[in-house]
């Protein structure tokens, strides 16, 4: 697993999982720990328990126990995935990362595979297998008593230790025993624990391909006359290609610099432009005038008409004992001036 849970197992056949969480959870220090999920109880004490790769709770548990069974169990629902049962009891059990196969042993020296995926029956395809009662025969044979097992992080070799202390190597698929380890042999010292790791780089402290140390000289301008002398540096140079001469676009050419650089074209040029702007600006005024006229006429026709709103048609002669007033308008359309006031 990921360190998220724990797995515990009593001899009451129980199997319980427990969160990391909540057990370290400073809240919950004064009430009783719950388990996650409590698994299906064997008939008899649990001897093993083994935790699939994956994390926590989607992972796969292998249980192992004293009524000669073994359980492939699964966490998220709490089923029972498959049972294996065997002629004696299964003392330890490991299983792969990959969780294809199992390997049981007993405490009389016998190691088991089980397979946890098989052909169909098309043989196109793997399907899982949900348990075996028959009876199958050891695939290892050790000869002296199991107390651990392990397969390695490569999933190439499968760890055996005995009580005598011995190591036991086996290739995982032809069981071929590889190597033996006697480290702890013959001093009354059982392998109780195997588990395999990666190893790191600096393990190995022992100097085997000393690094030489150069001496530090004076440098040199030159090491080698005889190399310096030697001494060649190669250049390709590619080949030059030549362009086909047009007699026509270098006379274009020319003639387009000789029409920019002539002073009489310059000349000319400043002409045209003076001419196009004085048409532009004689068209701007006639524009104007007409603009002029428009809006004279229509103030002298306002005028008019507010004169002639006014003042009658026709006026009155002056009676010059009631001293009124009298104002003389010109009535011809050609008139712009209006008579005075007079009394």
């Amino acid at each position: 697993m990921d360190d998220a849970a724990i797995v515990s197992a009593s001899d009451d056949s129980g199997v319980s999982v427990w969160g990391v969480a909540s057990l370290i959870d400073n809240q919950l220090q004064h009430e009783l720990p719950v388990p996650y999920c409590n698994l299906p109880d064997h008939t008899l004490p649990v001897l093993d328990i083994v935790c699939g790769s994956g994390l926590f709770p989607d992972c796969r548990l292998v249980t192992c126990s004293q009524d000669h069974s073994i359980w492939d169990l699964s966490t998220p629902s709490h089923p029972l995935i498959g049972t294996f049962t065997f002629p004696y009891a299964i003392h330890t059990a490991t299983m792969d990362r990959a969780q294809r196969v199992i390997f049981a042993a007993s405490a009389a020296g016998n190691v088991h595979r089980i397979n946890l995926f098989k052909s169909d029956e098309s043989h196109r395809g793997m399907e899982a297998v949900t348990g075996d009662s028959r009876s199958s025969e050891a695939e290892i044979s050790v000869g002296q008593p199991i107390t651990s097992i392990c397969i390695s992080f490569t999933s190439t070799h499968l760890l055996v230790g005995t009580t005598s202390g011995a190591i036991l190597v086996y290739d995982l698929e032809s069981h071929q025993l590889l190597r033996s380890i006697a480290t702890h042999k013959d001093k009354g010292l059982a392998v109780v624990y195997l588990q395999c790791m990666l190893k790191p780089i600096d393990h190995d402290t022992r100097e085997k391909d000393p690094i030489p140390l150069r001496p530090v000289v004076p440098f040199q301008r030159t090491r080698d006359l005889k190399a310096r002398e030697t001494h060649q540096v190669m250049v390709m140079i590619p080949p030059r290609v030549e362009e086909p001469y047009t007699n026509s676009d270098s006379d274009s050419l020319f003639a387009g610099q000789a029409y920019f650089l002539n002073p009489q074209s310059q000349t000319r040029r400043g002409a045209s432009g003076s001419n196009v702007r004085v048409t532009e600006l004689e068209e701007e005024v006639a524009q104007l005038r007409a603009a002029l006229g428009q809006a004279k006429g229509i103030n002298d026709s306002m005028w008019e008409t507010m004169v002639n709103t006014l003042l009658p048609k026709s006026n009155p002669t002056p009676n010059e004992s009631t001293g009124a007033d009298y104002m003389a308008v010109d009535s011809s359309p050609a008139g712009r001036k209006r008579a005075r006031k007079t009394n």
